[in-house]
Formats: structure tokens, C-alpha cells, sequence
């Protein structure tokens, strides 16, 4: 699979399952979420916005990501927003790296890169203000993309803040 067919098939319609663990509280918390991953229109301002930081870039995905979040211990949804994320390198079809814009509902930016490995896995690290997020997205496997897997931690100062693993089922439509 190429970059380009895993940015693809990262669209759609997710369920997730999320273990966090904060460093700094005991335990670890559980939560379910929607995700709606939707590609973006390319004359969306976000766009606008990615090439005006990466003009020597061309554009190689771009999306709005929606969200829901519940946890195992709430009965109604804790959290409702959406992020719009920005993918920029070459137009080459090998292409391995990259640049990342992405914004926030509440309009901060984080900007950072993208790697991509032999192994099919796709590496995010973003940077707003004082924290650090890295992330690594793949398939489970080669021959499906229906089912997603996610790491991530974030950091600020250097030192670890929480640890997430994700477990994402693509929602099929009858």
C-alpha cells in the first residue's frame, strides 16, 4: 500500500474503542467514540491556510474529522467537536514525508510532519505551543482496511502527559 491509498482509505465512518493513561492519575480510563473522517473541499480555507505554510508543498489529503466521545462510565456523550487536518509533500507517488497543518474547533493550530514506513504504518508528530503529540496509525492488516489501529502520547517539557491506544472498526453502510 502507498501513502496515498492509506490517506484514502482513512476516510469514512469509525467506531472507536480508547484506553488513556494520564501519567499523572492513577489508572486508566476507557472511552467509546464516532469518528466521521470526510475528505475536504479544495477550496476549503483550511487548505488555503496549509499552503500559505508549506508553499513549496503540494496538497495530498485533506480532512475534517468529527468526533464524538463517551466514556464507559458516562451516560451521555462527554465531548463533541471536529478538526480539520491538512497533509502537504511532494506529488510524487513514492512519496514517504511530508508536512501536517491541523485546526482545532476552537481555532488553535498544530503544524508538524509525517513519515511514512515500509511496514504500512503512517507516523504523525504535531506541535502546539509547549506540547508534543505523536502518533502512529496503521492497519491491522494488509489485506483489509477495516480495522484501524492508533498509539499516541503527548508530551510537554519532554516528559510523557498520556498514552492512548486506539482500536477503530470502519462502519460498513447496508
Amino acid at each position: 500500500m502507498t501513502l496515498k491509498e492509506f490517506l484514502e482509505h482513512c476516510t469514512g465512518d469509525w467506531f472507536a474503542q480508547r484506553t488513556n493513561y494520564g501519567i499523572d492519575s492513577p489508572g486508566e480510563a476507557n472511552s467509546k467514540a464516532t469518528l466521521a473522517v470526510t475528505d475536504l473541499a479544495v477550496d476549503h480555507a483550511v487548505i488555503a491556510e496549509a499552503k500559505k505554510q508549506f508553499p513549496e508543498m503540494s496538497v495530498l489529503a485533506a480532512w475534517e474529522i468529527a468526533f464524538d466521545n463517551s466514556s464507559d462510565w458516562a451516560k451521555k456523550s462527554l465531548e463533541q467537536g471536529s478538526a480539520l487536518m491538512v497533509f502537504c509533500g511532494d506529488s510524487e507517488p513514492d512519496t514517504a514525508e511530508g508536512k501536517v497543518f491541523q485546526r482545532l474547533a476552537n481555532g488553535s493550530t498544530a503544524t508538524g510532519h509525517f513519515w511514512w514506513e515500509d511496514t504500512g504504518a503512517l507516523n504523525v508528530q504535531l506541535f502546539a505551543g509547549e506540547l508534543e503529540m505523536n502518533e502512529k496509525i496503521w492497519f491491522a492488516t494488509s489485506d483489509s482496511q477495516n480495522l484501524r489501529l492508533r498509539s499516541s502520547t503527548t508530551k510537554k517539557a519532554g516528559e510523557v502527559l498520556r498514552a492512548t491506544f486506539y482500536s477503530e472498526i470502519r462502519r460498513m453502510k447496508a
